[in-house]
């Protein structure tokens, strides 16, 4: 069959790593694939080029101008669906996967998609209150997801926003689950702690959405600073926040915070820290966590989106109330006063991420685009 997988989004995330996987598991089942995007962000550091030509999968870019030459990412959407529209012809797909990093990203596609008169599947990686689609974007967007042959979401919370922002009832919603960058089958030995116990923020450094000012601010309280033992900071990733995040940590005057840029051994993070800080405002269903999890790691997280679908508050980690940085921080402390129960937490968070999520999340994926193509429409 004849695959045409469709990306809104210019970046590099979870899921992008998902359609990149599932393309390859989709050629090496005999399938053909082609991949529409918009032209990276930092096609320098971008990894999908690679993967793409290692593979063997041809892409052409929906930020093209109609006179073939490139253009900055940010283009004229008109664009992207003229250049869609002519992929679908040129390739004569028999199935369409769109892949959206936010919702509202799928709404100037949603026509041409509706038009082809090709069975097609969505999935959502992020569906936010903060991007709340306008009343002149409804109706195509409602058009274009109850048209699909199956909805998928990595969060039982994102379908469910997705739904009341859409103001409708999607047909077959489907729960997907990202590719992890940790074994499953990984046993991650509890560190040594007698160099005092060690936090890891691991994320965009991006506090609108992932709030590592409400991680600092809480340990900038007046109870941390008498803490009787040492702790530190680790702050794992990059991203547009990463000097005012620095220059906030100076003006708190917090001790023992340390940056490490990204981290691409996800893994050698959990053998020499402790615990997950995850003070997020908003997620899906963050990677991060699940990796921590399958690790042996406790979190201390903020109760948002997907995030209460995986932890069991007390259990396999701590969920504050909100994220207010007063509540973060009594969580912080709740936590820390069970700090002897860390390492069977820990464990209780790897069962449960074995449990709910598979081996090969790709394999999982190629497979049900697989059987949703090759069923007769209106049997899902």
């Amino acid at each position: 069959m004849k695959f045409l997988l469709v990306t809104t989004h210019p970046g590099i995330g979870a899921s992008e790593f998902l359609w990149m996987q599932t393309a390859h598991q989709l050629t090496q089942s005999g399938h053909q694939v082609h991949v529409a995007m918009p032209r990276p962000i930092h096609l320098d550091r971008s990894s999908r080029i690679p993967v793409l030509d290692t593979h063997h999968i041809p892409h052409t870019y929906l930020s093209h101008s109609p006179l073939g030459f490139r253009i900055p990412v940010i283009s004229p959407l008109r664009f992207w669906a003229s250049n869609l529209g002519k992929a679908i012809h040129h390739y004569q797909p028999d199935f369409i996967l769109l892949s959206n990093g936010s919702l509202i990203d799928s709404q100037p596609l949603a026509n041409t998609l509706t038009d082809a008169g090709i069975s097609y599947a969505t999935i959502d990686n992020g569906v936010f209150a903060a991007n709340w689609p306008d009343d002149t974007q409804i109706p195509r967007l409602r058009s274009l997801y109850t048209g699909a042959i199956a909805n998928f979401f990595v969060s039982e919370a994102s379908r469910k926003l997705a739904e009341t922002q859409l103001a409708t009832t999607f047909n077959n919603p489907i729960l997907a689950y990202n590719p992890y960058l940790v074994d499953y089958d990984q046993d991650c030995p509890w560190p040594d702690n007698s160099n005092g116990i060690h936090v890891a923020c691991v994320g965009r450094l991006h506090p609108r959405h992932k709030g590592q000012d409400i991680l600092l601010q809480a340990f900038a309280l007046p109870h941390w600073r008498d803490y009787p033992t040492e702790i530190h900071l680790h702050f794992y990733g990059d991203g547009p926040n990463a000097a005012s995040i620095k220059e906030l940590a100076k003006q708190l005057d917090l001790k023992n915070v340390h940056f490490h840029g990204h981290m691409h051994d996800v893994a050698a993070i959990w053998k020499s820290c402790h615990l997950l800080a995850m003070p997020s405002r908003q997620e899906n269903l963050p990677l991060t966590l699940v990796e921590s999890m399958f690790c042996g790691r406790p979190c201390v997280a903020t109760p948002v989106d997907g995030i209460p679908e995986i932890v069991d508050d007390g259990k396999t980690g701590f969920l504050s109330p909100s994220t207010n940085v007063q509540d973060y921080a009594k969580t912080l402390t709740r936590a820390f006063d069970q700090l002897s129960d860390w390492p069977a937490i820990g464990q209780a968070a790897r069962q449960k991420a074995q449990s709910l999520f598979p081996r090969d999340p790709a394999q999982l994926f190629a497979d049900k685009l697989i059987e949703l193509a090759t069923k007769p429409q209106g049997n899902t």
